[in-house]
């Protein structure tokens, strides 16, 4: 019955009326769909900015009161350039410490130099001994 040309009969059977209200009722499901959805979407997204606005508050509330631990934050240094003084345009190897390292590093370094501008000034002419 549904097979050939008899199959068309069935589609042709519909009026145009009725195909008209189907595809209205269709299109107007299909933007409620949308606009649920764009809604639903708006919502997450204010939302998430009330609750990210709310914790930063909280933060500035908490770092007010006390200071954070800023010793332990990892910084890393290199990998971005080459050394312009070998003029090397290799990117040297990047090394990642605690802030406490570096500043700990730094304060040795400073005072190596002290100790050397120390020695260098005991010696006759500035150099590091005869000739």
């Amino acid at each position: 019955m549904f097979t050939g040309r008899g199959g068309n009969r069935l589609r042709n059977a519909v009026p145009p009326t009725l195909k008209f209200l189907i595809d209205c009722i269709l299109r107007e499901f299909v933007l409620r769909i949308i606009a649920i959805t764009l809604a639903a979407a708006s919502a997450l997204a204010l939302s998430t900015a009330a609750f990210a606005a709310d914790q930063g508050q909280k933060a500035d509330a908490k770092g007010s009161t006390a200071k954070p631990d800023d010793s332990s934050r990892i910084i890393c240094k290199g990998g971005a350039m080459g050394d312009p003084d070998t003029g090397t345009r290799l990117p040297p190897k990047k090394v990642c410490h605690t802030k406490g390292e570096w500043d700990e590093m730094a304060a040795l370094a400073r005072q190596q130099m002290d100790s050397n501008a120390t020695h260098m000034q005991g010696t006759p002419g500035g150099g590091s001994g005869p000739h």
